[in-house]
């Protein structure tokens, strides 16, 4: 048997009558590839100490046995390898033996899987087998190719809507292409776009439009920002209400859709053509944001790549930054984000504060806010009551000339600031 190197792309399963049949869809440098396993039982594992009481529950069934193996449970109890021949059965039978008190192991682990991590298979392999006159291989075998990269064709898909999720246009870029398909009749006007422009007369032949392009230049993989909770999500959607399939995968089929139980969230499936959301894969890799906007995201990806050669003096420019620590950092005014960093924890004039703006995506913290102190103003001893309130409500300046001019009364604790009406008077009226 010749052996060639691909890439796994997708997965599949489905239960025949002699098995589970699994296949894979692979990317070789000549080409996409598809194989098929010869059929595949599903396996659990269950303790053999719990023997007796499983073969009771499993008395009559058909296509069902038990093996002992040398393999133990983390108690370092011996197992038993539960085999049957379709996965939806196993289950359910796993179902009823919870339900009887039998620990079951492992049966939630799906056919693709169990083959490729007992094979000790990630993405790169050798693989061979028969192919029929459409080029499928047959009775294939995979194992395991360390270092298999292949170049991969990427389109990048992106689509705009109404407020109310109605379907205006659809863009795609990749394969070395620029494609943009618009609802509406062509008005003649050309204004030398950088992408090829086609108007579509309805939102049906939007979609179709989509699937020819698909299959004449057939990506690996389709990616996007929010790609499927936003993008798919709608196109689905005109899909089954247009009834226009929405061929996504190889070979003419379906995009698989599925939701969650919650009703929140979506799972998108193509056969042979990975589909990266990139919001989700951000936050497969441990990446968390404020928020998921695109124009944000990638500011604070930027901000966290440039963090360590940054000084420690300097803003990072994320919605949620703050000092290290908040005696090093007065406000200059108190209506302004702009920053400066000094050179004690108390300046005692104006001028031992050099203004420096902060970075465009910075806001105060409000323990961070402190007032500089101002060569026009003098303060009383805070009260009690003004003591327990927060600056964002007792030093908001009202009539005063300038915000900047209210400082902390001398007799107010480390916690404590001074109210604007109470504590704090301009000196002129100190004097008299």
């Amino acid at each position: 048997m010749d052996l060639q190197q691909g890439f796994v792309l997708t997965r599949h399963w489905r239960d025949t009558p002699a098995g589970t049949q699994v296949e894979f869809w692979l990317a070789t440098d000549q080409g996409p590839r598809r194989v098929c396993l010869p059929v595949q039982p599903s396996v659990a594992f269950i303790p053999a100490e719990q023997r007796p009481r499983a073969e009771a529950l499993l008395r009559g069934q058909d296509g069902v046995e038990l093996r002992p193996l040398g393999l133990r449970d983390f108690h370092q109890r011996p197992v038993l390898g539960l085999y049957c021949r379709q996965h939806r059965r196993l289950i359910d039978l796993d179902k009823r033996l919870r339900q009887a008190g039998v620990d079951v192991y492992e049966a939630d682990v799906r056919p693709p899987e169990r083959y490729l991590m007992e094979r000790f298979i990630t993405a790169p392999v050798w693989f061979g087998g028969a192919a029929d006159e459409r080029g499928v291989l047959h009775e294939a075998q995979l194992k395991p190719a360390a270092d298999y990269r292949p170049a991969l064709k990427l389109v990048s898909l992106d689509i705009e809507t109404s407020e109310h999720g109605e379907l205006y246009s659809i863009a795609l870029e990749g394969c070395g292409q620029r494609q943009v398909y618009m609802l509406g009749a062509d008005s003649g006007a050309r204004a030398a776009p950088d992408f090829a422009l086609e108007y579509c007369a309805s939102r049906a032949q939007l979609l179709q439009r989509l699937n020819q392009w698909l299959a004449e230049h057939d990506p690996d993989a389709i990616i996007g920002w929010n790609l499927v909770q936003f993008d798919l999500r709608v196109l689905q959607a005109h899909a089954e209400q247009l009834e226009v399939p929405l061929l996504l995968g190889r070979g003419g089929e379906a995009m698989g859709w599925r939701e969650h139980g919650s009703g929140k969230h979506y799972f998108a499936a193509a056969a042979g053509r990975l589909i990266i959301d990139g919001i989700e894969a951000l936050r497969s890799a441990t990446w968390s944001f404020p928020r998921s906007a695109w124009s944000t995201s990638p500011r604070a990806c930027s901000a966290r790549a440039r963090r360590s050669t940054r000084p420690t003096s300097a803003w990072t420019k994320s919605t949620a930054c703050s000092p290290r620590t908040s005696r090093r950092w007065r406000a200059t005014t108190s209506r302004t984000a702009s920053w400066s960093r000094v050179s004690s924890p108390r300046p005692r004039s104006s001028t031992s504060c050099s203004s420096a703006p902060a970075s465009p995506g910075c806001r105060p913290i409000a323990w961070a806010v402190r007032w500089r102190p101002s060569p026009t103003c003098t303060c009383r001893p805070c009260t009690a009551r003004a003591s327990s309130r927060r600056i964002s409500a007792t030093c908001r300046a009202t009539a005063a000339p300038a915000a900047s001019s209210w400082i902390r009364g001398p007799g107010c604790t480390s916690r404590c600031w001074c109210s604007t009406t109470r504590a704090c008077t301009p000196r002129s009226s100190a004097a008299s």
